[in-house]
């Protein structure tokens, strides 16, 4: 009887050891490419946004791809240039945007964060106010760029 005993603890143990070793192999093969990184680790919120396909060669630039996106506005082009912030991760709402200007505009100060739209996709229109009221509109794109726009005729 404790031979079966030990028997079945030994065969349970195996079988406990298989099934992790398959699993960590599954998750190895599923969910890494052949550098042993995540597939997901070198992608952003531009790599996976949905971008029409007469935009599609200016998905890694912002400004370029917001001048295709969106109708008579572009990027600023004067001192210290469009790209207020560099980003690198995902802003997939306009509670995401609003968070990215905020933090952005805490080592700036002067300005509150008010209020974000989503323009499509790939872009927010996040809109701060300084104590007076003065309103000024910074542009996030889906990577969490955060870059200096105009728009006009």
């Amino acid at each position: 009887m404790l031979s079966t005993v030990k028997v079945n603890g030994l065969l349970v143990l195996g079988v406990v050891l298989v099934v992790v070793a398959s699993l960590w192999l599954v998750k190895t093969w599923v969910w890494t490419n052949n550098s042993g990184e995540d597939d997901l680790s070198s992608l952003n919120g531009l790599d996976t946004a949905e971008i029409p396909a007469h935009c599609e060669e200016h998905r890694h630039d912002p400004c370029a791809l917001f001048k295709c996106m969106v109708d008579s506005c572009w990027c600023f082009e004067g001192y210290p240039g469009p790209a207020l912030y560099e980003g690198d991760g995902f802003v997939l709402s306009e509670a995401e945007a609003r968070y990215a200007v905020g933090d952005y505009l805490e080592s700036r100060g002067g300005l509150t964060v008010k209020n974000a739209v989503k323009l499509n996709e790939a872009f927010y229109n996040v809109f701060a106010e300084d104590a007076e009221g003065n309103e000024e509109v910074f542009t996030v794109a889906a990577d969490g760029s955060i870059i200096k726009t105009i728009c006009g005729v």
